[in-house]
């Protein structure tokens, strides 16, 4: 987050009102895990994407917090 200058203000707005990017979802068998992609547009008007893993546990994992170019949905 640090690398990329976002705030866990942003992280938390992008999960709290971002949506899931159902063509990314996937389910890892060997350690029966769900990952997600959730998108969003922070505060500041840039595109957001987080990976979280869910996991049969209290926890959610983020993986991965990363801005996207609108035009592409690459990373940048």
């Amino acid at each position: 987050m640090a690398e990329r200058n976002i705030t866990v203000f942003e992280v938390e707005a992008v999960i709290k009102y971002g949506d899931r990017e159902p063509g990314l979802d996937e389910y890892d068998k060997k350690y029966e895990y769900w990952r997600y992609v959730i998108r969003a547009k922070n505060v500041n008007d840039r595109d957001m994407a987080i990976s979280v893993d869910i996991e049969d546990c209290p926890e959610t994992i983020i993986v991965t917090v990363m801005l996207v170019d609108p035009n592409t949905g690459r990373s940048l």
